[in-house]
Protein backbone atom coordinates (compact mmCIF):
# COMPACT_ATOMS: atom_id res chain seq x y z
CA UNK A 1 0.00 0.00 0.00
CA UNK A 2 2.95 2.32 0.58
CA UNK A 3 4.20 2.19 -2.99
CA UNK A 4 1.35 4.18 -4.65
CA UNK A 5 1.62 6.83 -1.94
CA UNK A 6 5.37 7.10 -2.42
CA UNK A 7 4.86 7.39 -6.17
CA UNK A 8 2.24 10.11 -5.70
CA UNK A 9 4.58 11.96 -3.39
CA UNK A 10 7.30 11.91 -6.04
CA UNK A 11 4.86 13.17 -8.67
CA UNK A 12 3.85 16.05 -6.42
CA UNK A 13 7.39 16.97 -5.37
CA UNK A 14 8.83 16.96 -8.90
CA UNK A 15 6.78 19.96 -10.12
CA UNK A 16 7.52 21.81 -6.87
CA UNK A 17 11.27 21.28 -7.31
CA UNK A 18 11.07 22.27 -10.98
CA UNK A 19 9.12 25.42 -10.08
CA UNK A 20 11.65 26.31 -7.40
CA UNK A 21 14.62 25.85 -9.74
CA UNK A 22 12.87 27.94 -12.38
CA UNK A 23 12.38 30.72 -9.82
CA UNK A 24 16.17 30.95 -9.52
CA UNK A 25 16.56 31.59 -13.25
CA UNK A 26 17.90 35.01 -14.33
CA UNK A 27 14.98 35.15 -16.81
CA UNK A 28 12.67 35.91 -13.88
CA UNK A 29 14.53 39.18 -13.24
CA UNK A 30 14.68 42.56 -15.02
CA UNK A 31 17.01 42.51 -18.01
CA UNK A 32 19.62 44.87 -16.52
CA UNK A 33 20.10 42.74 -13.39
CA UNK A 34 20.64 39.42 -15.15
CA UNK A 35 24.37 39.54 -16.02
CA UNK A 36 25.41 40.44 -12.48
CA UNK A 37 22.98 37.96 -10.93
CA UNK A 38 24.20 35.13 -13.15
CA UNK A 39 27.86 35.61 -12.14
CA UNK A 40 26.99 36.06 -8.46
CA UNK A 41 25.02 32.83 -8.41
CA UNK A 42 27.96 31.01 -9.96
CA UNK A 43 30.24 32.47 -7.31
CA UNK A 44 27.75 31.61 -4.57
CA UNK A 45 27.82 27.97 -5.66
CA UNK A 46 31.63 27.69 -5.33
CA UNK A 47 33.42 30.42 -3.35
CA UNK A 48 31.73 29.72 0.05
CA UNK A 49 33.57 26.38 0.18
CA UNK A 50 36.51 28.18 1.79
CA UNK A 51 34.26 30.21 4.06
CA UNK A 52 32.75 26.96 5.35
CA UNK A 53 36.18 25.82 6.54
CA UNK A 54 36.87 29.03 8.49
CA UNK A 55 33.39 29.22 10.03
CA UNK A 56 33.70 29.40 13.80
CA UNK A 57 31.70 26.20 14.27
CA UNK A 58 34.07 24.29 11.96
CA UNK A 59 37.53 25.74 12.51
CA UNK A 60 36.77 26.12 16.22
CA UNK A 61 36.16 22.38 16.48
CA UNK A 62 39.37 21.70 14.54
CA UNK A 63 41.28 24.09 16.82
CA UNK A 64 40.15 22.24 19.95
CA UNK A 65 40.33 18.65 18.71
CA UNK A 66 43.34 18.83 16.34
CA UNK A 67 45.49 21.68 17.71
CA UNK A 68 44.32 21.50 21.36
CA UNK A 69 44.28 25.29 21.69
CA UNK A 70 43.58 27.12 24.95
CA UNK A 71 40.17 28.58 25.72
CA UNK A 72 41.32 32.13 24.94
CA UNK A 73 42.87 31.15 21.59
CA UNK A 74 39.64 29.30 20.84
CA UNK A 75 37.65 32.43 21.69
CA UNK A 76 39.86 34.48 19.33
CA UNK A 77 39.26 32.03 16.47
CA UNK A 78 35.50 31.82 16.98
CA UNK A 79 35.19 35.59 17.49
CA UNK A 80 37.39 36.47 14.52
CA UNK A 81 34.49 36.72 12.07
CA UNK A 82 33.01 39.41 14.30
CA UNK A 83 35.92 41.48 15.61
CA UNK A 84 37.46 41.46 12.12
CA UNK A 85 34.59 43.80 11.28
CA UNK A 86 36.61 46.55 12.98
CA UNK A 87 38.59 46.73 9.74
CA UNK A 88 35.51 47.62 7.71
CA UNK A 89 36.23 51.34 7.63
CA UNK A 90 39.80 50.65 6.57
CA UNK A 91 38.59 48.65 3.57
CA UNK A 92 35.96 51.29 2.74
CA UNK A 93 38.61 54.02 2.73
CA UNK A 94 41.10 51.96 0.72
CA UNK A 95 38.41 51.26 -1.88
CA UNK A 96 37.22 54.86 -2.12
CA UNK A 97 37.67 55.99 -5.70
CA UNK A 98 38.72 52.47 -6.77
CA UNK A 99 36.84 49.93 -8.87
CA UNK A 100 34.74 47.90 -6.45
CA UNK A 101 34.63 44.51 -8.18
CA UNK A 102 38.39 44.50 -8.76
CA UNK A 103 38.95 45.35 -5.10
CA UNK A 104 36.67 42.52 -3.99
CA UNK A 105 38.48 40.02 -6.23
CA UNK A 106 41.85 41.03 -4.77
CA UNK A 107 40.54 40.41 -1.26
CA UNK A 108 39.13 37.04 -2.29
CA UNK A 109 42.53 35.95 -3.61
CA UNK A 110 44.22 37.03 -0.38
CA UNK A 111 41.68 35.00 1.61
CA UNK A 112 42.34 31.92 -0.52
CA UNK A 113 46.06 32.24 0.23
CA UNK A 114 45.41 32.30 3.99
CA UNK A 115 43.21 29.22 3.79
CA UNK A 116 45.84 27.39 1.73
CA UNK A 117 48.52 28.07 4.36
CA UNK A 118 46.39 26.43 7.08
CA UNK A 119 47.07 23.05 5.48
CA UNK A 120 50.80 23.39 6.22
CA UNK A 121 50.50 24.16 9.96
CA UNK A 122 52.12 21.81 12.50
CA UNK A 123 49.87 20.23 15.14
CA UNK A 124 51.63 22.02 18.00
CA UNK A 125 50.94 24.98 20.31
CA UNK A 126 52.71 27.20 17.80
CA UNK A 127 50.55 25.76 15.03
CA UNK A 128 47.43 26.60 17.02
CA UNK A 129 48.58 30.21 17.36
CA UNK A 130 49.37 30.40 13.64
CA UNK A 131 45.95 28.93 12.87
CA UNK A 132 44.31 31.73 14.87
CA UNK A 133 46.40 34.35 13.03
CA UNK A 134 45.55 33.01 9.56
CA UNK A 135 41.85 32.76 10.38
CA UNK A 136 41.83 36.33 11.71
CA UNK A 137 43.56 37.67 8.57
CA UNK A 138 41.16 35.72 6.35
CA UNK A 139 38.20 37.09 8.29
CA UNK A 140 39.50 40.64 7.96
CA UNK A 141 39.65 40.17 4.20
CA UNK A 142 36.12 38.76 4.18
CA UNK A 143 35.00 41.87 6.06
CA UNK A 144 36.30 43.99 3.20
CA UNK A 145 34.44 41.80 0.72
CA UNK A 146 31.18 42.16 2.67
CA UNK A 147 31.59 45.93 2.99
CA UNK A 148 32.15 46.53 -0.74
CA UNK A 149 29.69 43.86 -1.87
CA UNK A 150 26.94 45.92 -0.29
CA UNK A 151 27.61 48.65 -2.86
CA UNK A 152 27.43 46.10 -5.69
CA UNK A 153 24.04 44.90 -4.48
CA UNK A 154 22.70 48.44 -4.02
CA UNK A 155 23.81 49.60 -7.46
CA UNK A 156 22.91 46.47 -9.44
CA UNK A 157 19.59 45.37 -7.89
CA UNK A 158 16.34 47.34 -7.42
CA UNK A 159 14.99 47.80 -3.89
CA UNK A 160 11.80 45.80 -4.35
CA UNK A 161 13.81 42.74 -5.46
CA UNK A 162 17.04 43.18 -3.51
CA UNK A 163 16.23 40.94 -0.55
CA UNK A 164 14.89 38.18 -2.79
CA UNK A 165 17.95 38.32 -5.05
CA UNK A 166 20.45 38.37 -2.20
CA UNK A 167 18.35 35.70 -0.52
CA UNK A 168 18.90 33.42 -3.50
CA UNK A 169 22.62 34.13 -3.38
CA UNK A 170 22.64 33.41 0.35
CA UNK A 171 20.72 30.20 -0.31
CA UNK A 172 23.49 28.85 -2.52
CA UNK A 173 26.03 29.98 0.07
CA UNK A 174 24.10 28.09 2.71
CA UNK A 175 24.11 24.83 0.75
CA UNK A 176 27.91 24.78 0.72
CA UNK A 177 28.07 25.90 4.34
CA UNK A 178 25.95 22.84 5.22
CA UNK A 179 27.54 20.22 2.95
CA UNK A 180 31.24 21.06 3.30
CA UNK A 181 31.41 20.85 7.14
CA UNK A 182 29.63 17.48 7.19
CA UNK A 183 31.90 16.05 4.49
CA UNK A 184 34.95 17.49 6.26
CA UNK A 185 33.77 16.05 9.59
CA UNK A 186 33.47 12.56 8.12
CA UNK A 187 36.99 12.77 6.67
CA UNK A 188 38.47 14.16 9.88
CA UNK A 189 36.88 11.34 11.89
CA UNK A 190 38.72 8.91 9.64
CA UNK A 191 42.03 10.75 10.02
CA UNK A 192 42.53 14.13 11.71
CA UNK A 193 45.45 14.95 9.37
CA UNK A 194 43.11 15.08 6.37
CA UNK A 195 42.67 18.80 7.08
CA UNK A 196 45.91 19.15 5.07
CA UNK A 197 43.97 18.05 1.96
CA UNK A 198 40.52 19.43 2.73
CA UNK A 199 41.61 23.08 2.89
CA UNK A 200 43.46 23.12 -0.50
CA UNK A 201 40.53 21.29 -2.13
CA UNK A 202 38.08 23.98 -1.02
CA UNK A 203 40.47 26.66 -2.29
CA UNK A 204 40.47 25.14 -5.80
CA UNK A 205 36.67 25.08 -5.84
CA UNK A 206 36.45 28.65 -4.56
CA UNK A 207 38.89 29.88 -7.20
CA UNK A 208 36.29 29.08 -9.87
CA UNK A 209 33.88 31.41 -8.10
CA UNK A 210 36.44 34.19 -7.86
CA UNK A 211 36.95 34.07 -11.62
CA UNK A 212 33.19 34.32 -12.13
CA UNK A 213 32.91 37.30 -9.76
CA UNK A 214 35.64 39.17 -11.66
CA UNK A 215 33.25 39.32 -14.65
CA UNK A 216 30.61 41.38 -12.85
CA UNK A 217 30.06 44.94 -14.06
CA UNK A 218 28.93 47.54 -11.55
CA UNK A 219 26.11 49.70 -12.89
CA UNK A 220 26.75 53.43 -12.55
CA UNK A 221 30.34 52.87 -11.41
CA UNK A 222 31.73 55.75 -13.46
CA UNK A 223 29.45 58.24 -11.71
CA UNK A 224 30.09 56.61 -8.33
CA UNK A 225 33.87 56.83 -8.67
CA UNK A 226 33.60 60.44 -9.85
CA UNK A 227 31.49 61.22 -6.78
CA UNK A 228 33.91 59.45 -4.40
CA UNK A 229 36.92 61.36 -5.75
CA UNK A 230 35.37 64.75 -5.02
CA UNK A 231 36.86 66.34 -1.87
CA UNK A 232 33.47 67.69 -0.74
CA UNK A 233 31.39 64.63 -1.64
CA UNK A 234 28.11 64.40 0.23
CA UNK A 235 24.71 62.89 -0.50
CA UNK A 236 21.90 64.96 -1.91
CA UNK A 237 18.15 64.46 -1.52
CA UNK A 238 16.50 62.80 -4.48
CA UNK A 239 12.90 63.85 -4.21
CA UNK A 240 11.59 61.90 -1.23
CA UNK A 241 8.95 63.87 0.72
CA UNK A 242 10.14 62.54 4.08
CA UNK A 243 13.78 63.48 4.86
CA UNK A 244 14.01 60.92 7.67
CA UNK A 245 15.78 58.39 5.45
CA UNK A 246 17.55 60.96 3.30
CA UNK A 247 20.31 61.83 5.74
CA UNK A 248 22.11 64.82 4.26
CA UNK A 249 25.02 65.80 6.56
CA UNK A 250 26.10 69.42 6.76
CA UNK A 251 29.72 68.39 7.05
CA UNK A 252 31.65 68.27 3.78
CA UNK A 253 32.88 64.75 4.54
CA UNK A 254 30.44 62.53 6.49
CA UNK A 255 32.11 60.37 9.12
CA UNK A 256 31.26 57.55 11.51
CA UNK A 257 30.43 60.01 14.29
CA UNK A 258 28.62 62.62 12.21
CA UNK A 259 26.22 60.00 10.84
CA UNK A 260 25.45 58.57 14.27
CA UNK A 261 25.06 62.07 15.73
CA UNK A 262 22.69 63.42 13.09
CA UNK A 263 20.77 60.32 11.95
CA UNK A 264 18.77 59.64 15.13
CA UNK A 265 16.75 56.71 13.82
CA UNK A 266 19.80 54.88 12.52
CA UNK A 267 21.60 55.53 15.83
CA UNK A 268 18.76 53.95 17.81
CA UNK A 269 18.62 51.03 15.41
CA UNK A 270 22.35 50.47 15.89
CA UNK A 271 21.94 50.57 19.69
CA UNK A 272 19.44 47.72 19.80
CA UNK A 273 21.29 45.82 17.12
CA UNK A 274 24.39 46.09 19.31
CA UNK A 275 22.58 44.62 22.33
CA UNK A 276 20.99 41.83 20.32
CA UNK A 277 24.24 40.97 18.54
CA UNK A 278 26.19 40.92 21.79
CA UNK A 279 23.84 38.28 23.20
CA UNK A 280 24.07 36.16 20.05
CA UNK A 281 27.88 36.32 19.95
CA UNK A 282 28.23 35.39 23.61
CA UNK A 283 25.92 32.42 23.19
CA UNK A 284 27.50 31.16 19.96
CA UNK A 285 31.07 31.24 21.28
CA UNK A 286 30.26 29.21 24.39
CA UNK A 287 28.00 26.82 22.50
CA UNK A 288 30.76 25.76 20.07
CA UNK A 289 33.17 25.32 22.99
CA UNK A 290 30.56 23.29 24.90
CA UNK A 291 29.80 20.99 21.96
CA UNK A 292 33.52 20.42 21.33
CA UNK A 293 33.89 19.24 24.95
CA UNK A 294 30.67 17.19 25.09
CA UNK A 295 31.58 15.25 21.93
CA UNK A 296 35.20 14.61 22.96
CA UNK A 297 35.99 10.90 22.49
CA UNK A 298 32.62 10.07 20.90
CA UNK A 299 32.37 8.02 17.74
CA UNK A 300 32.19 10.38 14.72
CA UNK A 301 32.90 13.33 17.01
CA UNK A 302 33.90 15.70 14.17
CA UNK A 303 30.80 14.87 12.14
CA UNK A 304 28.48 15.29 15.13
CA UNK A 305 30.17 18.54 16.20
CA UNK A 306 30.13 20.09 12.73
CA UNK A 307 26.54 18.99 12.17
CA UNK A 308 25.36 20.69 15.37
CA UNK A 309 27.47 23.85 15.17
CA UNK A 310 27.17 24.56 11.45
CA UNK A 311 25.25 22.14 9.19
CA UNK A 312 21.97 21.90 11.11
CA UNK A 313 21.44 25.68 11.44
CA UNK A 314 22.40 26.20 7.80
CA UNK A 315 19.85 23.63 6.62
CA UNK A 316 17.16 25.61 8.42
CA UNK A 317 18.52 28.80 6.81
CA UNK A 318 18.04 27.18 3.39
CA UNK A 319 14.45 26.24 4.23
CA UNK A 320 13.36 29.57 5.71
CA UNK A 321 15.40 32.11 3.73
CA UNK A 322 12.85 32.64 0.91
CA UNK A 323 10.11 33.37 3.46
CA UNK A 324 12.26 35.89 5.31
CA UNK A 325 13.26 37.53 2.01
CA UNK A 326 9.65 38.17 1.01
CA UNK A 327 8.91 39.62 4.44
CA UNK A 328 11.97 41.90 4.38
CA UNK A 329 11.08 43.22 0.93
CA UNK A 330 7.76 44.45 2.38
CA UNK A 331 8.90 45.87 5.72
CA UNK A 332 11.29 48.52 6.94
CA UNK A 333 14.22 46.89 8.74
CA UNK A 334 13.12 48.15 12.18
CA UNK A 335 9.66 46.64 11.74
CA UNK A 336 11.30 43.43 10.51
CA UNK A 337 13.57 43.22 13.56
CA UNK A 338 10.63 43.81 15.89
CA UNK A 339 8.98 40.66 14.50
CA UNK A 340 12.18 38.64 14.22
CA UNK A 341 13.86 39.23 17.59
CA UNK A 342 11.71 36.97 19.79
CA UNK A 343 13.33 33.91 18.19
CA UNK A 344 16.69 34.83 19.73
CA UNK A 345 15.16 34.96 23.20
CA UNK A 346 13.78 31.45 22.69
CA UNK A 347 17.15 30.22 21.38
CA UNK A 348 19.04 31.37 24.47
CA UNK A 349 16.51 29.82 26.88
CA UNK A 350 16.58 26.42 25.14
CA UNK A 351 20.39 26.51 24.99
CA UNK A 352 20.42 27.18 28.75
CA UNK A 353 18.43 23.99 29.29
CA UNK A 354 20.71 22.01 26.97
CA UNK A 355 23.84 23.27 28.73
CA UNK A 356 22.37 22.64 32.19
CA UNK A 357 21.57 18.98 31.39
CA UNK A 358 24.58 18.52 29.05
CA UNK A 359 22.10 17.25 26.45
CA UNK A 360 23.12 17.23 22.79
CA UNK A 361 19.48 16.58 21.85
CA UNK A 362 18.25 19.76 23.53
CA UNK A 363 21.15 21.68 22.01
CA UNK A 364 20.13 20.28 18.61
CA UNK A 365 16.65 21.81 19.07
CA UNK A 366 18.23 25.16 19.89
CA UNK A 367 20.39 24.91 16.76
CA UNK A 368 17.29 24.26 14.65
CA UNK A 369 15.72 27.47 15.95
CA UNK A 370 19.03 29.31 15.49
CA UNK A 371 18.88 28.34 11.81
CA UNK A 372 15.36 29.75 11.47
CA UNK A 373 16.40 33.00 13.15
CA UNK A 374 19.66 33.21 11.24
CA UNK A 375 17.88 33.05 7.88
CA UNK A 376 16.20 36.38 8.63
CA UNK A 377 19.20 37.76 10.47
CA UNK A 378 21.53 37.07 7.57
CA UNK A 379 19.40 39.12 5.19
CA UNK A 380 18.73 41.88 7.72
CA UNK A 381 22.41 42.24 8.59
CA UNK A 382 23.47 42.56 4.95
CA UNK A 383 20.61 44.80 3.77
CA UNK A 384 19.18 46.67 6.77
CA UNK A 385 21.32 49.79 6.38
CA UNK A 386 19.83 50.37 2.92
CA UNK A 387 16.62 51.55 4.59
CA UNK A 388 18.53 54.53 6.02
CA UNK A 389 21.34 55.41 3.59
CA UNK A 390 21.39 57.54 0.49
CA UNK A 391 22.57 55.29 -2.32
CA UNK A 392 25.94 57.06 -2.47
CA UNK A 393 26.52 56.46 1.24
CA UNK A 394 25.83 52.73 1.33
CA UNK A 395 29.48 51.84 2.02
CA UNK A 396 29.63 54.38 4.89
CA UNK A 397 26.46 53.14 6.55
CA UNK A 398 27.50 49.52 6.08
CA UNK A 399 30.90 50.46 7.47
CA UNK A 400 29.29 51.86 10.62
CA UNK A 401 27.17 48.74 11.05
CA UNK A 402 30.10 46.39 10.45
CA UNK A 403 32.42 48.37 12.72
CA UNK A 404 29.95 48.25 15.61
CA UNK A 405 29.64 44.52 14.97
CA UNK A 406 33.42 44.33 15.29
CA UNK A 407 33.43 46.19 18.60
CA UNK A 408 30.99 43.77 20.20
CA UNK A 409 32.84 40.89 18.53
CA UNK A 410 36.09 41.98 20.18
CA UNK A 411 34.46 41.83 23.62
CA UNK A 412 31.45 39.51 23.81
CA UNK A 413 32.98 36.07 23.00
CA UNK A 414 35.91 36.57 25.39
CA UNK A 415 33.64 37.72 28.21
CA UNK A 416 31.38 34.74 27.55
CA UNK A 417 34.23 32.20 27.70
CA UNK A 418 35.51 33.76 30.95
CA UNK A 419 32.06 33.61 32.54
CA UNK A 420 31.55 30.03 31.38
CA UNK A 421 34.96 28.66 32.44
CA UNK A 422 35.76 31.02 35.32
CA UNK A 423 39.33 31.54 34.16
CA UNK A 424 41.56 33.31 31.68
CA UNK A 425 44.17 31.29 29.78
CA UNK A 426 47.23 33.49 29.40
CA UNK A 427 50.45 32.20 27.84
CA UNK A 428 52.81 29.24 28.46
CA UNK A 429 50.00 27.39 30.23
CA UNK A 430 49.45 30.17 32.80
CA UNK A 431 45.83 30.48 33.92
CA UNK A 432 44.17 33.19 35.95
CA UNK A 433 41.38 31.72 38.09
CA UNK A 434 38.26 33.88 38.53
CA UNK A 435 35.83 31.77 40.59
CA UNK A 436 33.56 34.73 41.41
CA UNK A 437 32.79 35.09 37.68
CA UNK A 438 32.20 31.39 37.09
CA UNK A 439 28.48 31.08 36.25
CA UNK A 440 28.73 28.14 33.81
CA UNK A 441 25.48 27.38 31.95
CA UNK A 442 23.69 30.30 33.60
CA UNK A 443 25.54 32.45 31.08
CA UNK A 444 22.65 31.67 28.71
CA UNK A 445 20.19 33.31 31.09
CA UNK A 446 22.29 36.47 30.76
CA UNK A 447 22.17 36.26 26.95
CA UNK A 448 18.40 35.58 27.07
CA UNK A 449 17.90 38.74 29.15
CA UNK A 450 19.96 40.79 26.66
CA UNK A 451 17.97 39.38 23.73
CA UNK A 452 14.69 40.25 25.46
CA UNK A 453 15.91 43.79 26.17
CA UNK A 454 16.81 44.26 22.49
CA UNK A 455 13.46 42.86 21.36
CA UNK A 456 11.60 45.35 23.54
CA UNK A 457 13.79 48.13 22.14
CA UNK A 458 13.00 47.18 18.52
CA UNK A 459 9.28 46.97 19.24
CA UNK A 460 9.22 50.42 20.87
CA UNK A 461 11.33 51.90 18.10
CA UNK A 462 9.03 50.40 15.47
CA UNK A 463 5.98 51.88 17.16
CA UNK A 464 7.59 55.32 17.38
CA UNK A 465 8.42 55.13 13.67
CA UNK A 466 4.81 54.32 12.79
CA UNK A 467 4.13 53.56 9.16
CA UNK A 468 6.54 56.09 7.67
CA UNK A 469 9.21 53.53 6.90
CA UNK A 470 9.95 52.88 3.26
CA UNK A 471 12.37 50.78 1.26
CA UNK A 472 15.21 52.30 -0.72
Amino acid sequence: NATPLAGASRLQSAPMLRAYLQSLSPRRLPLMTRPSYRQEMFTAATYPAVLAMIEGGVVGIIAVKVFNVSAMVFAAIVASSNFANLTSFLWARLARGRRKVASIVSMMLGLLLCVTLISFLPRTDAGGGQLALLVIIARCLQTGIITLRSTVWRMNYPAHLRAQITGRIALFNAVLLAVIPMAAGALLDHNADTFRYIYPATVLLALVGVIAYSRIRLRGERELLKYEKQPDARPLPHGAPDPLYEYDPKASRPTFWSVLKQDKLFRQYMLWQFVNGTAAMMGDAVLVYLIARLTQGMHDEFLISNSLTTALPVIMVVITLPLWARLLDRLHIIQFRARHGSLWVLVQLITWLGAMFASLWILAISRLIVGIARGGGMLAWNLGHNDFADRRMVALYMGIHVTLTGIRGAIAPFVAIILFTGKIDLFAGVKLELPWLHIEHHLFLVTAALSLWAEIGFIRLGRSMGVSGKKQ
